[in-house]
């Protein structure tokens, strides 16, 4: 049955870039046209409203203040916003017009604004058709003032404030919102266009490179662009690519070292089988040493079998350290022992110097492994002496080992590969190298997953000192 995805396609950045910009400029289009158009006159009101209130709420306080005339005529912009003052028997304390409005009453004013005050609201707001214009309107501000105990001294202040027409404001807005919209439309999508085609650009082109990564072409690199995120990635990529090229070159030069490794002792199995066969079959002395050999080499594969999927093993981080305290002269001294009885007949003279009852918690399996490639290494490497010096001691809260042999040293220009996987220093050997090439790879990897320190003291002709602190 065929499958469908119902998942939406993705969007490209393109296209989103387009999309915000272009949604930003309608989102704001929008707010503009609510602000300057649908609601203006709300907030032109709203604004004379809290205008005329400010000069109220100033001229009450100042009622009995000198010059208080004078000071209608100030905060009123010189009688632009008229003020009448009124008692209770309707009669004017103070009438400043110079706007031609209805003059009512001032009984009906009185009336007008009684529920006021006798509910002491204090204050009262209206919006009045100015009958001497046509269309035109203003709004009325007053207020109620209680002077004492009795009535006759109650006061009504009266500020009167022509309201503009905004029919041909509106109407100007409008044509200048259409065009401020079209014009903004417009830029936001040339912007939108040019912006995501600067960024999507360079994406594009490490996308494209990357693709050719993925097929395992290292030749490539990968291009940074106009912003430094951009040159950050590509830089990123580069140092990946350069790691993973590094690997692939290892493992093509294991997969060599390994078949390399394999096939001298499956040779050699194989050829003095067919001389068993062939030649000493019924020869018991020749037999014997061509099963030696054949035994010899099996091991030989056994021991380099064990040693890949070991370090296959810790390279992976699928091997599981298993701490215990360990007594650290003990092991040693087993292992130099085992040496000594192994290497006796060779002449090798094994030298420990090991401070007592030194412990630490280390995986006791592995530790052993440690120290038996270490002084193997030794053994291989040493001078014509045949000596190895093995010393143990506390430094500074650790214990250090340096593993020393009397040989001709390390050329300095391969110090740094003497930990690769099947490498060998031609120059460094002064016999047959016993081993598979693998011991110092996997002391190494060893010593990483205990979070120990390591390393070298070279002195080309005199020897090398491998050492390590736990």
């Amino acid at each position: 049955m065929k499958k469908y995805n119902i998942m939406p396609a993705k969007h490209s950045l393109k296209y989103n870039i387009w999309f915000y910009f272009v949604f930003l400029i309608i989102f704001i289009a929008v707010l503009m046209w609510l602000f300057q158009i649908v609601f203006f006159n709300q907030f032109y009101l709203k604004f004379k409203e809290r205008e005329i209130r400010n000069i109220g709420n100033a001229l009450v306080s100042e009622y009995k203040a000198e010059d208080f005339h004078g000071n209608i005529y100030r905060k009123t912009n010189y009688d632009s916003m008229p003020v009448r003052i009124f008692n209770r028997d309707g009669i004017a304390n103070l009438a400043s017009s110079l706007l031609q409005l209805s003059n009512p009453d001032p009984i009906d004013i009185i009336l007008f604004s009684e529920p006021y005050g006798e509910t002491y609201t204090n204050e009262i707001f209206k919006v009045l058709d100015n009958p001497s214009t046509s269309g035109s309107q203003y709004m009325v501000y007053g207020m109620f003032l209680k002077e004492g105990e009795t009535e006759s001294k109650d006061i009504y202040i009266y500020i009167f404030s022509q309201l503009a027409s905004m029919d041909n404001t509106a109407s100007v807005l409008k044509e200048q919102l259409v065009l401020i919209t079209i014009i903004s439309l417009v830029f936001a999508v040339v912007l939108s266009l040019v912006i995501s085609f600067r960024l999507a650009k360079p994406i594009s082109q490490l996308t494209d490179t990357a693709g050719q990564l993925a097929t395992g072409n290292y030749d490539i690199t990968f291009e940074g662009g106009v912003y430094a995120e951009i040159d950050k990635l590509a830089d990123s990529l580069n140092y990946a690519t350069n790691e993973l090229s590094k690997t692939d070159r290892l493992r093509r030069e294991l997969i060599s070292n390994v078949s390399h490794e394999l096939r001298t002792p499956l040779t050699l199995i194989k050829s003095y089988a067919e001389m068993i066969r062939d030649l000493s079959g019924s020869n018991p002395a020749k037999r014997e040493q061509h099963l030696d050999v054949i035994i010899n080499e099996s091991n030989r594969l056994t021991d380099l079998v064990n040693d890949i999927l070991d370090l296959s093993k810790y390279e992976s981080g699928t091997s599981q350290l298993e701490f215990s305290s360990v007594n650290i002269t003990k092991v040693t001294k087993n292992i130099i022992k085992t040496f000594s009885e192994m290497y006796s007949k060779d002449g090798y003279d094994f030298i420990l110097h090991c401070e007592e009852n030194l412990e630490a918690s280390v995986d006791d399996k592995k530790f052993n492994q440690i120290l038996y490639n270490l002084i193997s290494n030794a053994v291989n490497y040493t001078g014509d002496d045949k000596k190895v010096f093995i010393s143990v001691k506390k430094t500074d809260g650790k214990i250090r080992f340096e593993i020393t042999d009397s040989g001709d040293g390390i050329p300095s220009d391969q110090e740094d590969k003497i930990w690769d996987r099947f490498y060998r220093a031609n120059e460094y050997k002064s016999r047959p190298v016993a081993g598979t090439g693998l011991g110092l790879s996997i002391v190494k990897s060893i010593l990483k997953l205990h979070n120990a320190e390591y390393g070298i003291v070279n002195s080309p002709g005199n020897g090398c000192t491998f050492w390590f602190e736990i």
